[in-house]
């Protein structure tokens, strides 16, 4: 049973804009103090902070809303109360008929919940944890007069609406902002649609499960987001590994935005077992057929044997097209040898000659290994 509601008992709100404030200075706190300690600056380092502020700043605001989280008083029952029923020497109030004084809302809002099981004139009785119709609770009441029963709806009940819409517009912003700073157009779009889509699946599913406003559907909510946000970023990451986005212009109908299929990239295959410490003194020499000991390029030769990658094909040291149509395994001169080093730079020998960071291209009888 709760405790029976009186003319003057105070009703509250959720903390919601005190929260708020309060998740937003946590959240870019702990982004100051990881940017400080990485080391990070510029633009990176503000959206770090910009995007956490924002996300610790939503955060805060949901957590106001869980039915364990004290409310702030607002203003207070204020009328008329029951003219023949006293609770402690103060009118007994209703739901329905009697009104409320809020600071955060204009108007006298109704109480809009009462005992389904008490009636006072004939209106359900008021209880601490009853509802107004601006979505304020009753927060005190009778120290030792108590009212039982479920809860009665008699009117509307209003979202509180604390914060104000261009605060969660710019909150909303800076955090797509710092999204598209950090990881690109691609994946903070497919994050954010995943995080809405979630969100939405995540409350419907709650409030099916739990209750319209619970605590349940809120978590359920969050947890949606949470999860559906990461997997669009998953998306957009594979998207923009599988996919190339090319823009000539945005026109009204998006026809100049071109999507390429990005080429795959090229890879070595291992080495022989008898090649590893070739190079090491007293180790055995790897031979190429009828030409003795492999011979290892020095830089100069390596810079020659360069190639440049550029929109998917490729180009040599001077900046040729690099052509390997007429390519053969093995007929004493080969065309070209691919080697790709530990950093992703592809080399081409049009010789059988060896590169140093890869022992040799050759097995013994000529085949190539990359």
């Amino acid at each position: 049973m709760a405790k029976a509601a009186r003319l003057n008992d105070p009703i509250g709100h959720s903390p919601s804009m005190n929260w708020l404030v309060k998740g937003l200075l946590i959240g870019g706190a702990i982004a100051v103090a990881g940017v400080a300690i990485a080391g990070t600056g510029g633009l990176a380092a503000a959206a770090i902070v910009g995007g956490a502020a924002a996300g610790g700043a939503g955060i805060g605001e949901l957590m106001s809303t869980m039915s364990w989280a004290p409310k702030e008083i607002a203003g207070a029952i204020v009328g008329a109360g029951s003219g023949n029923v006293y609770i402690n020497g103060r009118p007994a109030v209703r739901a329905h008929l009697d009104k409320v004084a809020c600071d955060k809302h204009s108007g006298t809002p109704p109480i809009a919940t009462g005992s389904s099981k008490v009636f006072i004139n004939g209106l359900p009785a008021a209880r601490v944890g009853d509802k107004t119709g601006c979505g304020g609770d009753i927060t005190e009441g009778s120290g030792n007069v108590f009212i039982g029963g479920g809860t009665l709806q008699t009117d509307v009940i209003h979202p509180e609406d604390l914060v104000p819409g261009w605060v969660h517009a710019t909150l909303f912003v800076v955090g797509a902002a710092a999204a598209v700073v950090l990881a690109g157009p691609v994946v903070a779009t497919l994050g954010l649609v995943g995080g809405l889509a979630g969100g939405a699946g995540g409350g419907w599913f709650g409030g099916r499960v739990w209750g319209e406003g619970s605590d349940g559907q809120k978590w359920a909510m969050l947890g949606g987001s949470l999860i559906s946000g990461a997997l669009g970023t998953k998306g957009g990451v594979w998207f923009n590994r599988n996919y190339e986005i090319t823009s000539f212009g945005v026109g009204s109908n998006l026809g100049n935005i071109n999507i390429t299929s990005r080429s795959t990239p090229l890879k070595t295959t291992p080495l022989q077992p008898f090649y590893v410490g070739e190079e090491i003194p007293g180790n055995p020499k790897a031979w190429t057929s009828g030409r003795g000991p492999v011979r290892y390029l020095s830089g100069i030769d390596r810079e020659a044997c360069r190639l440049h990658v550029k929109d998917g094909k490729l180009y040599d040291n001077a900046g040729n097209p690099f052509d390997t149509s007429d390519a053969k395994t093995w007929d004493g001169q080969p065309k070209a040898i691919y080697i790709m080093d530990k950093e992703g730079k592809l080399f081409a020998s049009m010789e059988q000659k060896p590169f140093d960071f890869h022992h040799s291209s050759l097995d013994i009888i000529g085949n190539h290994l990359s």
